[in-house]
């Protein structure tokens, strides 16, 4: 599992913005949903939590979290968790949406 914070504070970003990224190992669609991801990351000015787990290195994490497709990206903000699968190269329009500052 792998840890990025964009937070220039250090912590939990004020926002309480958190991204999980589940991924089956270097794979085609596991890359281009991080590229895609991380694309989109640079585009907005708010600071996210994001954490990138490899289901083949953690099962246990992905069964917890009821991970059965990968890639799936799960976003926590405003107060409301959602789920999206895919490489997110289709998901920009939602990811803005559900990260946007006044969504809620």
């Amino acid at each position: 599992m792998q840890t990025v914070t964009s937070d220039h504070s250090g912590g939990m970003p004020a926002a309480g913005c958190r991204l999980e990224l589940y991924v089956a190992g270097d794979t085609r669609n596991s890359r281009r949903a991080a590229e895609n991801l991380s694309r989109y990351l640079q585009q907005i000015d708010r600071p996210v939590d994001l954490i990138v787990v490899d289901v083949l290195k953690d099962p246990k994490a992905a069964f917890q979290r009821s991970i059965f497709a990968t890639p799936s990206l799960i976003v926590e903000a405003a107060g409301r968790k959602s789920l999206i699968v895919g490489d997110l190269s289709e998901g920009e329009a939602m990811l803005r949406s559900l990260l946007a500052p006044d969504a809620g």
